[in-house]
């Protein structure tokens, strides 16, 4: 159940949607044309909406006529509706379902690249200032018999009350015990950043994941610590990936600790570097504080304040989080993508649409195989950018994995900036303010 507080003004839709899930409450807002949202253990960051790529191809067919847009028809049975079909390639489509007298969207089925269907019904359609919003939404995929209801409730008052638009206070969930600037207890190798963490006095080991919008801990590491899943649902990776939530008394990680912390729960136990892995650590630690990370000399440092922009030792990118995690705009052959900045990821990923806008500019190298959080080894082939940009930072030559069909990927975004990338540089994440830092090591002669 979400209750979603809507008010005008300024000729913008301020609005508040505030859900409540087994009593853990998270919301996402905006106002005066900023976007937020708050985590589920309270930490509230700036957020970015970014179009789909149906959305992306429906946007271009509406500059010129593009086969990849169809309307299908009217459906016969009662209540009668048109079909649009959004394709933007053979492997991936979207259906929109339109009132054949309002117009209004009432559903819409999107097929991903790994077969997953998803479906959302809206209703309850009110006007606020003259535009129409759906107040009910049900979410439900193949994947799994459960089904999500979304309903809001608005509230339009003139002159607004700015209060219940507000951005909610933000709540750090990770707090200080020590001295800051102190080195993580890490490994740093080729599978990525592996971070200590103590719960209950024992140690375990973490993934270090910018592209996890959560701290995840394995299924059985959960159970084993007497922990109850609330929330369950499956959804696809690179294969099925069933995922809950649960609460952890404790997480203490080097100088800061938080309590009864809302994590992730999955199926995520292997071994790397020596060491198992039973988790991966993400936003809500990782957006705490800024946290500096050198490949170089192998140490991860929670800092109290990034360096001035104006220090010229760093090159400063804009990365906006989109739903907590980081996204970097990247041109490759001076094609526009949007990645997501993954410290989870050991390759730098191209998804199949965007890799086809450059194929004839890349160079084709080796074939390769990886797997997604899903689990399932997925062949792939490997390609050289030669010339790469993002920002001021020059990434070419730029290596670049295609996975076959596409699988694993996002349709929100063009693919995955891994570590074979960020590892040729000091990195300072800064997510409060969208942004990172980075310092390139001196090449070896």
């Amino acid at each position: 159940m979400s209750d979603s507080y809507e008010t005008r003004g300024n000729n913008t839709l301020d609005y508040r949607l505030v859900s409540t899930t087994h009593g853990i409450r998270s919301e996402r807002g905006e106002i005066a044309g900023w976007s937020w949202l708050q985590t589920a253990n309270g930490l509230v960051l700036p957020d970015t909406r970014l179009p789909t790529v149906f959305d992306r191809t429906l946007a271009a067919a509406t500059r010129r006529p593009d086969p990849r847009v169809r309307m299908l028809g009217v459906t016969r049975a009662a209540p009668h509706q048109y079909v649009l079909q959004i394709a933007p390639n053979a492997r991936i489509r979207q259906l929109r379902y339109f009132d054949v007298d309002s117009f209004l969207l009432r559903e819409a089925v999107s097929e991903d690249y790994d077969g997953a269907v998803t479906t959302q019904r809206y209703s309850g359609y009110v006007r606020i200032c003259g535009n129409p919003l759906s107040t009910h939404v049900t979410r439900s995929n193949s994947l799994s018999p459960e089904t999500y209801d979304i309903t809001m409730l608005k509230h339009e008052q003139i002159p607004p009350d700015r209060r219940l638009v507000a951005v909610p206070r933000s709540r750090t969930p990770f707090v200080v015990g020590y001295p800051l600037h102190r080195t993580l207890n890490s490994l740093v190798g080729e599978s990525g950043v592996l971070i200590r963490v103590d719960i209950r006095g024992a140690p375990y080991w973490l993934k270090l994941d910018s592209g996890s919008s959560t701290i995840a801990l394995d299924r059985d590491l959960v159970r084993r610590l007497g922990g109850r899943e609330f929330g369950k649902g499956v959804t696809t990776k690179g294969g099925r990936v069933e995922f809950s939530s649960a609460v952890i008394p404790r997480l203490d990680i080097g100088p800061v600790y938080a309590t009864n912390v809302v994590v992730g729960v999955l199926n995520e136990d292997e071994l790397q570097q020596g060491v198992e892995v039973v988790g991966l650590l993400g936003c809500d630690f990782i957006a705490s504080r800024p946290l500096a990370i050198d490949f170089q000399s192998q140490t991860v440092t929670l800092i109290d304040a990034p360096p001035a922009a104006t220090d010229r030792s760093w090159t400063v990118v804009r990365t906006p989080l989109r739903s907590c995690t980081p996204m970097i705009r990247v041109r490759i052959e001076d094609e526009p993508v949007t990645l997501a900045l993954d410290l989870g990821a050991t390759k730098t990923i191209l998804n199949e649409d965007a890799c086809e806008r450059i194929a004839d500019k890349l160079h084709e190298l080796d074939a390769t195989r990886i797997r997604f959080i899903g689990g399932v080894t997925l062949d792939a082939m490997q390609y050289v950018a030669p010339h790469a940009t993002a920002g001021d930072l020059r990434l070419g030559p730029l290596v670049v994995t295609v996975v076959s069909g596409g699988r694993g990927q996002n349709l929100d975004d063009d693919g995955i900036l891994g570590t074979n990338v960020l590892g040729n540089y000091r990195i300072i994440l800064d997510y409060a303010h969208g942004r990172t830092f980075f310092r390139r090591y001196a090449v070896a002669h």
